[in-house]
């Protein structure tokens, strides 16, 4: 059988093991890091289309992930084959972050629309250490703005998918549990609670009202500066 290999090959230190093919390479977690996580749908198939359905069970699973974890969510963004997350990492629970998130809206989402077996692609999460205000501004422009980059909508407001763009920092939105056959009273809360919070080191001489005000006219100039771009290109 191709499955069996000789005892010598198998515990050989110039030869990986069949089970070291299968486990994934350990991440350096820090406490307290800003990051922006990513991850893709397989094949980067329309999996996380924007309807109500969908982006429900995204905000309640990503709320249950926040609380499970104590990650912080700064921004967020669900486009059809994959989602972008700024958050900080104050406990070094990323990995149950998305754990919970990404194991339990696949099946969620499988068990909504009949799909079966893997939703997302190999491997695991994608996250980028953000290192100072600057990188974050950034990755925070980049995440509210992609939707508009890919030439999908001209504005991020206008997306209808998951996303923070309409969020204040500190305001709570009440996720109601979706009413799927996914869903049981069993271990699933009636409400999850979705906060967006402030990152530290973003405009730090600014109150979080004039913070989120800024993010929104950068983003909003963005915008226009890509569809300036994809109107010259004929998109």
């Amino acid at each position: 059988s191709a499955l069996l290999f000789h005892a010598r090959d198998a515990w050989s230190p110039q030869r990986p093991t069949a089970a070291e093919g299968l486990v994934t390479r350990p991440r350096r977690v820090v406490k307290g890091e800003v990051l922006m996580g990513t991850r893709r749908c397989l094949r980067r198939c329309f999996l996380l289309r924007p309807d109500g359905i969908t982006t429900r069970m995204f905000k309640y699973f990503l709320a249950r992930a926040a609380r499970l974890s104590g990650v912080l969510i700064h921004e967020f963004q669900v486009l059809s084959n994959h989602y972008h997350i700024v958050f900080s990492d104050p406990r070094g629970q990323r990995s149950v972050f998305f754990r919970e998130l990404n194991s339990l809206l696949a099946r969620a989402v499988n068990a909504a629309f009949g799909g079966w077996e893997t939703m997302f692609a190999p491997g695991s999460y994608n996250a980028v250490v953000l290192v100072d205000g600057d990188t974050i501004e950034q990755k925070c422009l980049y995440t509210l703005c992609n939707v508009v980059k890919d030439g999908l909508v001209s504005h991020p407001e206008r997306w209808e998918g998951a996303n923070s763009w309409r969020m204040e920092y500190g305001k709570p939105e009440y996720i109601s549990r979706p009413k799927t056959s996914f869903f049981t009273d069993k271990g699933m809360r009636a409400v999850e609670v979705l906060v967006l919070v402030r990152p530290e080191a973003l405009y730090p001489e600014l109150s979080d009202k004039e913070v989120r005000a800024r993010l929104r006219e950068k983003a909003t100039a963005r915008s226009h500066a890509y569809m300036k771009k994809l109107r010259k290109k004929g998109g």
